[in-house]
C-alpha cells in the first residue's frame, strides 16, 4: 500500500522573508469555498534512480466529500480519496478498493490526504507538529508526524500558497522526494456527481 499512497502525496515550496504566526493566521488567507479544481505536476525523486519520475493530470478537492486524483501522463488513472476509503480506478474499471473499516489505516491516510489537499490544517494538527510562517498574502507549513505509523511512511511535510495550497513536497522515511505543483487552480460552490464519481 505504501507505493500507492506515498508517491500520492505532495509538493514543493521555497518562501522568504516568513515570520512564525499562529496557524489561525494562515486560515485566514486561505479560500474556503467548497470546491477547488487544477491541474497538477508531481515529480518523484527516488534513492538510488538518477531520473527523476514525473506524473501530470487533473484534481478536483470537494471539502464535503474528498479529493479525486486524476493522472493523465505517463498513463490514465483516477484515484478517489475520502476519509472512509480510498478507490482506484483505470480503462473504466475498478482496480482497487481500500476501506477504512477493514484496514483502520486507510482512514488515517485518506483523512491526512484529503485534508493535505483540502487545507484542512486543523485536521492536520492531529497527526502532526505545525510550525506555519507568513509573508504578505502567502503562507508556509511545515508538519512533522507524531505518530508512529505515519512517521514510518513520511518524515516531513512542507506546504505553502495563498487562497490555496500551490506547492507540496513530501520527504518520505525512505529519502524519497515527492514534489507537487498545482497550476491552473479555480474555486467555486458546486461539484457535479459525474466528476466526483470520475467518469
Amino acid at each position: 500500500m505504501r507505493r500507492l499512497i506515498v508517491p500520492l502525496l505532495l509538493l514543493l515550496s521555497a518562501a522568504s522573508a516568513l515570520a512564525e504566526v499562529p496557524l489561525s493566521q494562515v486560515e485566514q488567507r486561505l479560500d474556503r469555498a467548497r470546491a477547488v479544481r487544477g491541474e497538477f505536476v508531481q515529480t518523484r525523486e527516488l534513492v538510488g534512480v538518477k531520473k527523476p519520475l514525473r506524473a501530470s493530470g487533473r484534481f478536483l478537492v470537494d471539502r464535503e466529500r474528498g479529493v479525486v486524483w486524476r493522472t493523465d501522463k505517463p498513463f490514465s488513472q483516477s484515484m478517489r480519496i475520502t476519509r472512509e476509503r480510498i478507490v482506484q480506478r483505470s480503462g473504466g474499471q475498478e482496480t482497487l478498493r481500500l476501506d477504512a473499516q477493514r484496514e483502520p489505516v486507510v482512514g488515517t491516510i485518506g483523512g491526512v490526504l484529503f485534508a493535505l489537499f483540502a487545507g484542512d490544517f486543523n485536521a492536520l494538527a492531529a497527526h502532526f507538529e505545525v510550525d506555519a510562517s507568513v509573508a504578505g498574502p502567502r503562507w508556509q507549513v511545515k508538519l512533522k508526524p507524531r505518530e508512529v505509523a505515519l512517521g514510518k511512511l513520511v518524515t516531513g511535510l512542507t506546504l505553502d500558497g495563498a487562497g490555496t495550497v500551490q506547492h507540496i513536497v513530501l520527504t518520505g522515511a525512505g529519502g524519497d522526494i515527492t514534489r507537487i505543483e498545482f497550476s491552473g487552480v479555480t474555486v467555486g460552490d458546486t461539484v457535479d456527481e459525474a466528476e466526483w464519481l470520475h467518469e
